[in-house]
């Protein structure tokens, strides 16, 4: 059961190897959404007290995967805003019982709660690049030449540099109490996608949001998606993933 829980994130893979083909899309339409410019500095602190949050657009519509699965969805929120030198990137999200599993970079982290950001920054590559963070901050980057190729062990080396800082609403870990939730900031230098498509006025990225979320018997994650259905590959099916639009 272990072994099953921690995993979970690779198990959601489909091992087809790389292609550039994509599947045709016959779920529900993804929602669109627009990346705008911050308008004032943002220092990562997981406050989520800049005005330039204000500004940015929310991501709110979950989904659960797998689609039949049973019961209510705690609120998430994400948002991403840009400048010239990051991709800033923010999550609330409620939680009443925090669950970080690791405090060790790019660990396994599917055995507890944590938020994930999916990016495909170039639309003619098949490269993506995952985010996970956790309730204590802990967090985990990878870049896959493509979908399916190996496991994340193979990638997990690559670094971001992205700055991350997260806020628990509550304790982590202890299951005596109730908690409120936690916020993440994060600020990923643009360095990171220097081969690929740069953000800019007019420019198109797809994106997905996902969450782990366990309650106090440990049991087993809720999990949650940003885009309506995955018709394989689990979370990486980025086909079906949310379009992402910057603005200045």
């Amino acid at each position: 059961m272990c072994m099953r829980i921690l995993h979970s994130t690779i198990a959601l893979l489909a091992l087809i190897g790389c292609q550039h083909a994509t599947v045709k899309q016959t779920a529900k339409s993804s929602d669109s959404y627009l990346c705008r410019f911050a308008s004032s500095p943002i220092t990562i602190d997981g406050k989520l007290d800049e005005p330039a949050w204000r500004s940015a657009m929310v991501v709110k519509k979950f989904y659960p995967y797998p689609p039949d699965a049973k019961g209510d969805l705690p609120p998430t929120t994400a948002r991403l805003l840009w400048d010239h030198d990051y991709l800033y990137v923010a999550y609330d999200n409620v939680d009443t019982d925090l669950h970080s599993f690791s405090t060790e970079h790019d660990a396994i982290l599917s055995g507890g709660d944590q938020t994930e950001l999916m990016l495909r920054p170039d639309l003619t590559k098949p490269v993506f690049i995952e985010f996970l963070v956790a309730p204590n901050g802990t967090f985990f980057d990878c870049r896959y030449p493509c979908r399916g190729e190996n496991f994340y062990l193979k990638y997990r080396n690559w670094e971001s540099g992205a700055k991350v800082a997260a806020v628990a609403h509550g304790t982590d870990n202890d299951t005596s109490d109730t908690d409120r939730g936690y916020t993440v900031e994060m600020a990923i230098p643009l360095t990171a996608f220097a081969d690929l498509s740069q953000p800019r006025n007019g420019v198109r990225w797809t994106f997905g949001v996902f969450r782990y979320d366990f309650d106090k018997s440990r049991s087993g994650p809720q999990l949650m998606m940003s885009i309506p259905k995955s018709l394989h590959d689990g979370f990486h099916y980025y086909e079906g993933f949310n379009t992402l639009d910057f603005v200045q």
